[in-house]
């Protein structure tokens, strides 16, 4: 799906190193973290020139349910931990992947839907236009990035024109560390009490609206 004029991929194999609880020397021990710093050229921690970096921008694609969520945490503690001039300057982002995928009936191409109010705005215009869902079209929560096609991958999320992106911003860093010490630390019972007491209000449709 990608230009590869000007476009690089470099696959993460499920959940990365949590980077905020590992020790400096298993962190560079690590396969994914050698393969990012061979990918951005401009070495790590102290060390790293963002001037030097190989690519303009680092885009984080990944599914949008929770195991997508964890994973961009993930990669984002690696980056905070290794590659903080990156974040600082503004070139990490999160792409926002479709949420649905829109079949009419009599019509081949897919119609990619990013957001749950943009399915609520595509439905309103369907019945202004007389037509009714499961009858006219049909609506798939999209699963993950590997059932869209090539076309649908780069019409939402690697076209510059047409991509949703959220730019990752480093400034609360240092007033989210004792966030980080609950959510990614290594004390399990403080982190278990933070999800009994906060479960209750997280909203699904407030994480599918994520971006």
């Amino acid at each position: 799906a990608r230009d590869a004029r000007y476009q690089a991929v470099l696959p993460v194999r499920g959940k990365s190193i949590n980077a905020y609880k590992t020790k400096a020397a298993k962190l560079m021990q690590n396969a994914e973290v050698q393969m990012m710093i061979k990918a951005l050229g401009a070495g790590w921690s102290k060390d790293f020139n963002v001037d030097k970096m190989r690519y303009s921008r680092v885009i984080f694609a990944t599914d949008a349910d929770y195991d997508g969520y964890h994973i961009q945490d993930l990669l984002l503690l690696i980056f905070w931990t290794l590659f903080k001039p990156a974040v600082d300057s503004g070139r990490v982002y999160i792409s926002i992947p479709p949420l649905y995928e829109i079949k009419m009936r009599g019509v081949d191409k897919i119609i990619p839907i990013v957001t749950d109010s943009d399915l609520e705005e595509f439905k309103k215009k369907q019945l202004l236009d007389g037509k009714k869902e499961n009858k006219d079209y049909t609506v798939n929560r999209n699963k993950g990035l590997g059932e869209d096609e090539a076309d649908v991958l780069w019409d939402t999320m690697l076209d510059p024109k047409n991509r949703l992106l959220k730019q990752i911003d480093s400034k609360d860093l240092e007033s989210i560390a004792s966030s980080l010490n609950v959510t990614m630390g290594d004390d399990t019972d403080i982190r278990k009490e933070w999800i009994s007491s906060t479960a209750e209000g997280v909203d699904e449709d407030d994480l599918n609206n994520i971006g």
